[in-house]
């Protein structure tokens, strides 16, 4: 995906993000149009890897395994202002308090020292002034103390800031090569693995292409980028899931996300490379697999002089 793609691509994901502000069909008809034709998958040469071939099946995965620490997951600033605004409305309306716009006011920045390190001490000491007489009050109306205000106050999380859970779905992972020196490294053992083709006309609706980036984003900074009230829950998710840090731009990745209640689904592969150290044992039972399934098979050789790697057809 060159660059005046994704930029067009984040325009329209961000639009899509206010449900009364755009028709996502806009956004889903360029995304479809921006899927490249083949994608490819890199593997390791292991029973389950040729099993799946066989079979014709691609296993889906949870965040939770991947190998990226920061994948599918999304932080929150804890100091930011707004979202002490929406903690604190959400608990003064669960407790059925009201409070003056003044009131409010001081509130929010007395949680804001408590999230920020304030101690219990200091905490006291702010609640006993004049201008939080009526305040503390109303606070201590529905019964506790104020240790019992300190505590619901502050965070369990000492840092500033909190990664919440990994998003719960299940993906598979693509690329838009096949000749990627640092893939066939990685994630077909060394060279000694193969790749597989797709086509991606059965399978464009759920395909995402990965946003890579310096510095990851706040969920509220990027609620606040967007601008809308009435937020597309699933277009969220697929922008948490589809970013991921610069380092990993090399991948060039795609992403089929998948039905978070199933382990795996159909595919037939279009094409297999197999890797350059491939074993003359996996070579001869790829060939012979390639063959029964009336599919295209090539092998990867180094271009001499370059760091480049190319294939030369077999069948």
């Amino acid at each position: 995906m060159n660059k005046e793609d994704k930029q067009e691509y984040i325009t329209l994901l961000k639009k899509c993000l206010d449900n009364n502000s755009y028709d996502i069909a806009k956004f889903i008809e360029y995304k479809h149009k921006i899927i490249p034709p083949k994608l490819y998958r890199y593997r390791a040469y292991n029973n389950d890897n040729i099993e799946s071939l066989r079979k014709e099946y691609i296993w889906l995965s949870s965040p939770n395994d991947f190998n990226d620490l920061f994948d599918s997951s999304v932080s929150i600033n804890l100091l930011d202002k707004n979202t002490i605004r929406h903690v604190l409305s959400s608990t003064i309306k669960e407790a059925n308090i009201k409070f003056s716009h003044y009131e409010l006011k001081k509130l929010e920045n007395l949680v804001h020292r408590v999230i920020g390190g304030e101690n219990l001490i200091t905490f006291k000491e702010l609640l006993d002034r004049n201008e939080y007489t009526n305040i503390k009050q109303k606070l201590l109306s529905k019964g506790g103390s104020i240790q019992d205000l300190y505590e619901a106050f502050k965070t369990e999380n000492k840092y500033e800031l909190k990664m919440f859970d990994k998003i719960k779905c299940k993906i598979t992972c693509f690329s838009e090569k096949y000749d990627n020196i640092l893939m066939w490294s990685h994630y077909a053992d060394s060279n000694k693995g193969f790749c597989l083709e797709y086509d991606t006309t059965q399978i464009k609706k759920t395909l995402y292409p990965i946003l890579y980036q310096r510095n990851t984003k706040f969920l509220n900074k990027i609620l606040k980028e967007f601008n809308g009230r009435n937020y597309n829950k699933n277009t969220i998710q697929a922008f948490c899931v589809t970013t991921k840090y610069v380092g990993w731009q090399y991948e060039k990745e795609w992403r089929y996300i998948g039905d978070p209640n199933k382990e795996s689904f159909h595919l037939k592969p279009t094409g297999i490379y197999l890797g350059t150290n491939i074993t003359t044992e996996h070579y001869a039972e790829l060939c012979e697999l390639a063959k029964e399934k009336k599919i295209n098979i090539k092998q990867m050789y180094p271009i001499i002089g370059k760091y480049k790697i190319k294939a030369k057809k077999i069948l």
